[in-house]
């Protein structure tokens, strides 16, 4: 049996949510409103039992309008102790037995937030050269390209590299990311150690949830997500802005 979540998300340069129109999901979660931000174990604990998700139950996560946001809830989950989470394409759900599994509220109380790093683990990263990658397009990297929210510069965190999150992602239908060997080309290319420590960072933390969970598929430990990502970042100006494609 399977707990179907639909994720929506209002997409930069929209004002709409894609839906799902073809199934009835068991749950719906407006990233939005729940989980654009990271919690708090308190606070994890509070919205999986008001969502009465449970570690017993198999999750699988879809969304409408292609690949965005579905990462990021099952980033939260996956690293907070749920251990069946997978993220599918809607297409996907045929033939799978929609059937959510009893909710045992008794298990919340192992969950523990995790996944997650704040500015300053990120700037203690960027100092010591560390692997930090930056999933925005290329022109928001290099700052060639203005940044949408208000106050936040042009630019990327020194000695980041950049990884557009579609380098991620597979145009195969039944498949929402590329084969786990042709995820480890797409490191190896841009010089990235699987084996090593990696800060994901992107515009506001959703789709740099992609490229971590693209890194655990290739069986990297050490990964983690800036949550407040370049939104943070960039309107810190006590902190240093790189630009072009350092």
């Amino acid at each position: 049996m399977t707990t179907i979540i639909e994720t929506r998300f209002t997409r930069p340069g929209s004002t709409n949510k894609p839906r799902l129109t073809e199934i009835t999901p068991n749950l719906i979660v407006d990233i939005d409103e729940e989980g654009k931000t990271c919690f708090t174990t308190e606070e994890l604990q509070e919205q999986c039992s008001r969502w009465e998700v449970s570690p017993n139950q198999g999750l699988v996560i879809t969304e409408a309008g292609g690949t965005f946001c579905a990462p990021r809830l099952a980033w939260i989950l996956m690293n907070s102790g749920f251990l069946n989470v997978s993220v599918i394409k809607p297409e996907q759900l045929n033939g799978i037995e929609i059937d959510k599994q009893e909710f045992d509220k008794s298990l919340l109380s192992g969950l523990s937030a995790a996944g997650f790093v704040g500015k300053d683990e990120v700037v203690e990263a960027s100092n010591k050269a560390q692997q930090i990658i930056d999933v925005r397009g290329a022109a928001r990297f290099s700052g060639d390209e203005a940044d949408p929210r208000p106050g936040v510069r042009a630019g990327h965190i020194p000695h980041s590299t950049n990884m557009p999150y579609k380098v991620f992602l597979s145009d195969n239908d039944g498949e929402v990311f590329l084969p786990v060997e042709s995820l480890r080309v797409v490191f190896y290319d841009a010089g990235i150690d699987l084996d090593k420590p990696i800060i994901f960072s992107c515009g506001s933390g959703i789709t740099a949830c992609i490229g971590a969970l693209a890194a655990r598929l290739c069986g990297a430990k050490d990964v983690v997500v800036y949550d407040g990502s370049w939104a943070d970042w960039g309107s810190d100006v006590t902190l240093p802005c790189a630009t072009g494609h350092d």
